[in-house]
Formats: C-alpha cells, structure tokens, sequence
C-alpha cells in the first residue's frame, strides 16, 4: 500500500482523496526530484490539501519512497469535475533557494569579525584558526550542503537531509563569485566531474545525500516488466523502424520566411538497429516476449515489417 504522510498524519492515498493511478516521482541529477499527484474533488472552492511548503512522506509497503516539500497546487476543470495536481520536490529544491554564505575576515579599529556574506571565494575557506585555506571539489560540496541543512535548521524546520558518501576531489582553482545559491556551488564543483551523479536515498531518515563516481558503484541487473511495452509503443517503434515519423514537428527556424516540417528520425539504418536492439533487449524474459508477440499481432498490417516474432506468423 501506498501512504502519504503530513503533519504526523499518515494515510492511505485514498484516504486522503488523492488518485494513485497517474502518480509520477521523477529522479534527477542536480535537479529536484518531484513527485506529482492529482486530487479529484467536486468545488473549486474547496480548500488545498497540502499548503505552499508543505513536508510530506510517502512509503510504498512500509518504506520511505519519498521526501518533498509541496511547491505548486494547480486548479484544473474536467467533464468529470475539478482536479488539483500537486507537484512535490526534494531538499534540492531547498538547495537552489538557499544564496550560499562564507564567514570572512572584517576588521575594524577595535577588533576583528568574521560575518557571514554572499561574496564568497569558492574551493577556498577559513580555516577553525580563521586562517585561509584551499579546499577540493568534494570539500566545497559538503559545505554548500552543510550551509543549506544548518539554514533550515536555523528557522526551526527538521533537518532535511544528511550527508552520505561525496567522491569527487579535485584541486580546482579558486573561483570569486556572489549570490550564488547553494545548488550552483554544487554544481560548479562537479563541472569537471561529469562521472559523478547527487544520488538521494530516501529510506533513511532524514533521507541522506551522496555525490557519487559511477566507477565506485554497484552494478545491479533489474528485471524488465512485461507492462512496460504498450501497444502504442510497439506502434511507435515500427513506425521508426519503417522510416515513419509518429510526430509531425512544425517549426519556423530563425531565418526562413515560412514553418517547414522538421527531421525527427535518425538514418534509416540506425533507427532500424535501435528499434531491434530495444526489441530483443526486452523478448530475453519469456514473458515480455509472450507480450510482444501477443501486442504485435494487433498491430496494422502494414506495421507488422519484422521476421521472426515469436508466436507470429
């Protein structure tokens, strides 16, 4: 079962009125990872669910899937009443609203101090002896993340996240800027890392954040699902293998007096071999092969151009 948890109360999906079917979460790298949802309900006047900022968990069979913050609630009308869709995102969120502060030397006649400001001198710090030093990539991740959490912390919200694994470390020169956001800093610091992907582990709590090098990861095999393959798909992917566009693109480019009708197929011979190559990738387990066959048999005449699936003629 699928629950959705707010303001220490947590619920069924139904039970709160939310549709589960068309809930989407969508992974990103360096980028907030959201979690929509619609709420079929019969007034436009009726109130939101979830207000602006709103921290909520969902947990598919007893574990954390998810931890966001509600960033939009949009009003929709249909034949079959009024929808709400809410859009959830991850601390990212909170990291690319956070302007990102170092504590600098000041010095007055009487003293010195060292406030925090939005100058900052990246891949640089004060040291705890307030003495300057270089710092890596890795290093200057953390402190942006640190900044960000201890930000939250401080207006009294609960710590969205902790820091895991970071890998990269590279010796970067340093790099003055100002009112930079915490996001940005980070990814400044992974510009020449482009092996490394922000990786967001929602099962701890709070949910933990790594920045990881694709050669210290496990490789893992996942299973293909036979549902993946629809019969608009599959009528999709003939489509690119017979060399036939599914979607006309209208476009008028900047110097043309008129639309043209754009190129959306690659060469008919690399299209073909991509259209094989996800085919047979997907037939391996007998049970999508079985759906293949069964889908493809639905299939127009002239779509069916390929030899040799199983369980057809």
């Amino acid at each position: 079962m699928t629950t959705l948890e707010y303001n220490r109360t947590e619920k069924s999906f139904a039970a709160w009125g939310l549709a589960l079917e068309g809930a989407i979460l969508t992974r990103n790298n360096c980028r907030p990872d959201t979690y929509t949802v619609t709420h079929p309900h019969a007034s436009a006047a009726d109130p939101d669910l979830f207000p602006y900022e709103a921290r909520v968990i969902i947990r598919r069979g007893g574990t954390i899937a998810f931890v966001g913050y509600c960033i939009s609630a949009t009003l929709s009308a249909a034949p079959e009443g009024v929808l709400t869709t809410y859009t959830f995102a991850n601390a990212w969120w909170l990291l690319e609203r956070t302007p990102f502060q170092q504590r600098t030397a000041s010095k007055t006649v009487e003293s010195f101090s060292f406030p925090y400001q939005s100058q900052v001198i990246l891949f640089a710090r004060l040291d705890q002896n307030d003495y300057f030093e270089k710092i890596d990539s890795g290093t200057q991740i953390a402190e942006a993340l640190n900044h960000c959490r201890d930000a939250c912390l401080a207006l009294g919200w609960s710590a969205p996240y902790q820091l895991g694994t970071i890998d990269p470390a590279l010796d970067l020169p340093t790099w003055t800027t100002q009112e930079i956001s915490c996001a940005a800093v980070i990814q400044k610091a992974l510009e020449l890392s482009p092996d490394c992907t922000v990786d967001w582990d929602y099962t701890t709590s709070p949910p933990t954040v790594s920045v990881r090098a694709r050669a210290n990861r496990t490789a893992v095999t996942l299973a293909l699902a036979p549902g993946q393959l629809t019969e608009a798909k599959l009528e999709r992917l003939m489509k690119r293998y017979a060399g036939e566009p599914y979607l006309d693109v209208v476009a008028t480019p900047e110097g043309r007096p008129g639309p043209m009708v754009l190129t959306t197929l690659d060469f008919p011979e690399a299209e073909r071999a991509d259209v094989l190559r996800s085919l047979a990738t997907y037939a391996k387990d007998p049970a999508c092969a079985k759906r293949l066959a069964a889908l493809y048999r639905k299939l127009p005449k002239r779509l069916r151009v390929l030899e040799g699936v199983p369980g057809t003629p």
